[in-house]
């Protein structure tokens, strides 16, 4: 072999080593590239997920809120989430009786306390729910009075009321033929009981 001959076989091992080399040094860029590629897709992934998750998550809460906004809001509107007011009971009463000029109309409201659990069947941490007893005695010209104090009591009221029991009895040692109905003929006893609810429990 002469000396020419020898001169381009080196020159082809040596670019033939320099192109292994070349292409050794980008397959190797070329995993790590794609193993970082592939890293970062998947964290790109995850966070997509997240953000979809996040998104799913708001839309039920968004519901969930305007199903059940109203209603609280209707609720807390009337009286019945939030501080009790008596003032407003009271204001009812009068009203009522303004409207019937009863004989006799006397109230007694006992003290606000929990309403028994036994009774409500659920316990929520963050809700208090209490009642507040009312004593009513009444003298009535007749049964409808009744409804026209429980109607006022219901539209022009705070909270909400539960008529736990009335009796009506005639009124003792009436003689029917000098019967003075301006005096009333009915003797009536209700207990109502006023529920309220609140978001946090009161201080006593």
């Amino acid at each position: 072999m002469n000396k020419f001959d020898w001169s381009v076989i080196r020159r082809s091992l040596i670019l033939a080593i320099v192109v292994s080399v070349f292409s050794g040094a980008a397959c190797t860029a070329s995993y790590y590239f794609f193993a970082d590629t592939r890293q970062e897709y998947t964290r790109s992934m995850a966070m997509l997920q997240g953000a979809r998750d996040q998104y799913i998550e708001l839309v039920e809460r968004t519901k969930i809120y305007a199903e059940y906004a109203r209603p609280f809001t209707a609720l807390r509107r009337h009286g019945i989430i939030g501080k009790e007011n008596r003032l407003t009971w009271l204001e009812a009463l009068q009203s009522a009786n303004d409207k019937l000029s009863l004989p006799l109309m006397q109230y007694k409201i006992s003290a606000q306390e929990p309403y028994p659990e036994e009774v409500l069947g659920f316990d929520f941490p963050d809700i208090y729910v209490s009642q507040t007893a009312m004593d009513l005695d009444l003298t009535l010209f007749h049964e409808g009075d009744l409804f026209v104090i429980f109607d006022r009591l219901k539209k022009h009221s705070k909270g909400m009321s539960l008529i736990d029991n009335c009796s009506i009895e005639p009124i003792q040692n009436i003689n029917l033929d000098e019967m003075d109905l301006s005096r009333g003929v009915l003797q009536a006893r209700c207990k109502l009981y006023w529920i309220q609810v609140a978001l946090t429990r009161p201080e006593p």
